[in-house]
């Protein structure tokens, strides 16, 4: 309810739909404004156009969304540049009510009856008289055209019953979060776990218009044969986490995410960073789309092509990109092949950048030897272990190193300015020591040792347990952003898995609650809470592997409802008790606490018994 005004407004919608009801007082005109100069943020809009047609009564147009990650500046709009980097999107709106007055206006200043204006700051109002029952809106939306708009529309809304739109979106939210069904706990936790999974289910964004048609990376109209194409993949984030559920939970989704990815890459030149609508970006650090592809394959999903997937991520790794491509690739790609790392004198971020390149090139040599392309392969793993160029013996961190060779000498391991490009990405020394992970015997090597690193982990999150507030930044373990979420999981990889299984079950109580300021920081496109699923359910992915670490779960029983079979897990014990004593699959007990994706992707039953 419009508290100022006594309007009632309920909003449903389809894939690329949205249906308005308003009940307005009777004693009330029914005005309705369309503003084209508000985006998901007031300066997100850089202008639209809006049209009345009298004679049909619908209302259709576009809006340029820009700025943020749309990359579009208000400079770029004047001299005509959207085309370029923001986003224009084509609506096409019909009322169920007839239009009795109307106007457009710009800036404030209006026109009564005229009908149409395009530019900065534009819309429309339209005045429906006093009515004795709702005002229907369907509105369809195209990054196509606004006669593709209204195809959309005519296909997914052809009637005027909100209450049936409403109860198959319903319907469709109750499937899709039904995967997974999870007994006992709190109701506190149950709808904590929930809540997340409804945050994995909100992007990447389905493009795939009716007919098929979606928007190319080349500014084309291009048609999906066999699969869907989806876009805004915020891979530095869900690489981690959620690539990896759905991976498990969907193949034939994940496999859809993998094609788009490959898509971009044939029609732009290179697979994107992080990708919006049809946009390169640049948005983040290094090029995780390796990782995704890699997984995707390694787990087992095969009908994409990831020949040219595989040919176009070796491409981004070994080739600078030409100093014309809007696309900036690998950062310092040149002086990482040559020196084994950035120089911190030349590049920032140069320290988690390197540790990022390593990583990524762990995942292609993973793809590489699945393919049977070993020289690939060694060459890929060798480059993995660059992270170990930045190794300081002495301060024990991964350093920024200068150009000559010599260690940064303005450094502090646990200072964290509040700058987004400084020498670690949105972190410090501590938080990106234990990124490399793809790597936990080499890391330990460099520690003298699996205990002394286990030792330095656990000062990190003792420190980080002192650190009381939750969402801003942290000097040690900060669960509010991505670069450490899995360290707890090394423990398990170093011997200590008592200690996994402590700080999971910490972080799970601590980091995350049923409230407005539940979360320790952004969920990152459903980063964050895939997180937490994952742990809940007790295990976690190592991202570009097939492995999974074990830790103990949260909930009693969990069923998740795979394409080819149920896996169960069950824990009796939980929530009360949190160390793993022993675990079984299928009956046979498990001599380490790990799993590979094979064993559990076509279902199994997992038992815990905890302690």
């Amino acid at each position: 309810m419009l508290l100022n005004n006594g309007i009632k407004a309920e909003l449903t919608a389809t894939r690329n739909c949205g249906f308005h009801r308003y009940s307005y007082p009777e004693d009330k005109n029914a005005l309705l404004i369309i503003d084209l100069g508000r985006g998901s943020v007031d300066r997100n809009s850089c202008g639209g156009k809006i049209i009345i047609d009298q004679k049909s009564g619908a209302v259709y147009g576009w809006q340029i969304n820009c700025r943020g990650i749309a990359g579009l500046t208000v400079e770029d709009y004047l001299k005509g540049d959207f085309d370029i980097r923001g986003t224009k999107i084509y609506f096409y709106a019909r009322f169920n009510q007839p239009i009795k007055d109307f106007g457009i206006f710009q800036k404030g200043i209006t026109q009564k009856g005229a009908t149409q204006l395009q530019g900065e700051k534009v819309g429309a109002w339209l005045d429906f008289g006093r009515l004795s029952s709702p005002l229907l809106v369907k509105v369809g939306i195209s990054l196509l055209s606004e006669e593709q708009a209204e195809l959309n529309l005519e296909k997914q809304i052809p009637d005027w019953n909100f209450e049936q739109v409403k109860a198959k979106a319903e319907k469709q939210w109750e499937q899709e979060l039904s995967r997974i069904e999870i007994k006992g706990g709190t109701k506190e936790q149950r709808t904590i776990f929930y809540s997340a999974f409804y945050h994995t289910l909100l992007v990447p964004t389905d493009l795939t218009e009716e007919g098929g048609y979606y928007l190319g990376f080349d500014g084309k109209v291009h048609k999906a044969e066999g699969f869907r194409y989806y876009s805004d993949f915020s891979l530095w984030d869900t690489y981690r986490t959620f690539h990896p559920l759905w991976i498990l939970l969907d193949p034939r989704r994940a496999r859809d995410f993998a094609q788009s990815l490959v898509m971009m890459g044939k029609q732009g030149g290179y697979i994107p960073k992080w990708p919006t609508a049809n946009r390169y970006t640049n948005c983040m650090t290094s090029t995780f789309a390796d990782c995704v592809l890699a997984e995707t394959y390694l787990k087992g999903i095969r009908d994409w092509d990831y020949l040219s997937g595989y040919e176009l991520i070796k491409k981004v790794a070994t080739q600078p990109m030409p100093e014309s491509a809007f696309y900036e690739g690998r950062e310092g790609l040149k002086e990482y092949m040559e020196l084994g790392y950035l120089p911190s004198d030349k590049y920032w971020e140069s320290a988690s950048l390197t540790i990022e390149h390593s990583y990524n090139d762990f995942c292609i040599a993973n793809f590489a030897r699945a393919l049977g392309k070993e020289k690939d392969a060694k060459y890929f793993y060798q480059r993995s272990k660059n992270y170990q160029n930045l190794w300081d013996p002495k301060d024990q961190f991964l350093r920024p190193k200068k150009s000559n060779g010599r260690f940064k000498t303005f450094y502090h391991p646990s200072i964290w300015l509040i700058l987004w490009k400084t020498d670690y990405t949105e972190g410090n020394a501590w938080q990106w020591l234990f990124a490399p992970w793809h790597d936990v015997e080499g890391l330990a090597e460099l520690f003298g040792g699996y205990d002394k690193l286990a030792t330095k982990l656990e000062e990190f999150f003792e420190k980080g347990a002192k650190e009381k507030y939750n969402y801003l930044p942290k000097r040690y373990y900060w669960h509010g952003n991505e670069p450490d979420i899995h360290s707890a999981y090394i423990f398990t990889l170093v011997g200590k898995p008592e200690l996994t299984q402590k700080w999971v079950r910490w972080i799970l109580e601590n980091k995350y609650q049923n409230a407005p300021n539940g979360l320790a920081g952004n969920d990152d496109c459903g980063t964050m809470s895939a997180w937490y699923i994952f742990s809940a359910l007790g295990f976690y992915p190592i991202a570009g592997t097939d492995k999974y670490v074990l830790t103990s779960p949260l909930f009693p029983e969990a069923v998740i409802h795979l394409p080819e079979g149920d896996l169960v897990i069950q824990a009796k014990e939980a929530p009360e008790k949190i160390y793993i004593q022993s675990v079984e699959i299928n009956g046979k007990k498990l001599s380490h606490l790990w799993l590979k994706h094979q064993q559990i992707s076509k279902g199994a039953e997992v038992k815990y018994y905890l302690k």
